[in-house]
């Protein structure tokens, strides 16, 4: 319990990025749980025997234990979403449930970016956390955006959609600012061919910029490839 509240102090207190924020508002909301439980479990502590104590409070301990070890080896920004990633290959299958759910909170600012650059070519990433960087000299094309390779969170997204992400952000660039087409933008109608019924579905969450255990790697290949193909035909037919 103190190993986990310490990290989501040390995260108040000093100036983390995003990724570590959303994820200290991760454990903070498993402490909510855990404290009500307690509460809980203090209020029928007069009808229940020290072995029911025991048994009812057992899991949200070794919930508790298995948080205190992600919060005392987390990285920092996307080596911690690469780090939280890696621990799906853990054993015991609560374990990775747990971390599914931390990695979904985790990683939403994250893909926030990614739904930014690729769909505007801008990014907002004031702490440095996104694998794309700016600097605004030079050569647009070879100068202006530099692809990071070590800041690539490994596991979110096959290795080569990286670099295919890059080229969609700095292809939208180029055409508003080398082709002088700068109300150009990507036809999102085109990329959802039918709208999700489920309740509070978004159009970023159904081109899949979310993290999903099983259902985002498909889909965010789709949408990635065809916003890249979009991309590249109007440059192609342009010049």
């Amino acid at each position: 319990y103190l190993r986990v509240k310490e990290f989501i102090a040390k995260v108040k207190n000093s100036k983390c990025g995003c990724i570590e924020r959303a994820l200290s508002t991760a454990l903070s909301s498993e402490l909510t749980n855990y404290h009500e439980l307690l509460c809980h479990l203090e209020a029928s502590a007069g009808s229940l025997s020290l072995r029911q104590l025991l048994v009812l409070s057992r899991p949200a301990m070794r919930r508790l234990y298995y948080l205190a070890i992600l919060a005392d080896r987390t990285a920092s920004g996307p080596h911690l979403l690469r780090d939280l990633n890696q621990q799906l290959a853990h054993g015991d299958p609560r374990f990775v449930d747990m971390v599914q759910s931390l990695l979904m909170q985790a990683a939403a600012p994250w893909w926030d970016m990614l739904y930014l650059w690729t769909t505007t070519g801008k990014i907002a990433d004031p702490a440095e956390e996104f694998f794309i960087s700016e600097e605004p000299t030079g050569d647009l094309w070879s100068d202006c955006f530099k692809f990071l390779d070590h800041k690539c969170p490994e596991g979110l997204l096959d290795n080569d959609l990286f670099y295919v992400s890059y080229t969609i952000g700095k292809g939208i660039n180029y055409i508003r600012h080398c082709l002088g087409d700068g109300k150009w933008g990507l036809d999102m109608s085109q990329l959802v061919e039918e709208k999700s019924n489920q309740p509070g579905s978004d159009l970023k969450t159904e081109l899949g910029f979310a993290y999903r255990a099983r259902e985002t790697k498909v889909t965010i290949r789709d949408s990635l490839q065809r916003m890249a193909s979009m991309v590249h035909s109007h440059i192609l037919a342009s010049l």
